[in-house]
């Protein structure tokens, strides 16, 4: 039972379970995605991780079988991850994006016939 589990690829066991079947071990699929932007941003990686400049390259280091959507994200524009694009419709938007310290923050202000709203995201120190 070890050694098959052992000589299974990871490519095996993911069509394993795209077939429906019952894969030999846990597939390995964290999703490191904020935390490593925030420590990255923050100079705060441990120094075993240090030289990796993306996260394609920490997922290769840590030798994960599948990488979650948020690969193809643009951490500085959808912090939340995924494939997506916002829709403002009739909404007149202005983005302005501030820096307090090292930390990105982003105001977005919405404005429609039917009234004003504002959006702002970041971290902020206290």
């Amino acid at each position: 039972m070890i050694k098959e589990v052992l000589n299974n690829s990871p490519r095996s066991e993911i069509e394993k379970i795209l077939a429906g079947q019952q894969p030999s071990r846990f597939v390995y699929a964290p999703n490191y995605w904020q935390w490593f932007k925030h420590h990255q941003d923050h100079e705060l990686l441990p120094d075993e991780i240090r030289h990796c400049k993306s996260l394609l390259d920490l997922n290769n280091y840590l030798g994960l079988d599948v990488f979650s959507r948020n690969i193809y994200s643009d951490p500085e524009k959808y912090w939340f991850g995924g494939l997506c694009d916002e829709k403002t419709g009739d909404f007149e938007l202005t983005t302005q994006i501030s820096f307090s310290g090292r930390d990105k923050v982003t105001l977005k202000e919405y404005k429609s016939p039917l009234g004003d709203s504002q959006r702002e995201t970041g971290l902020h120190p206290q």
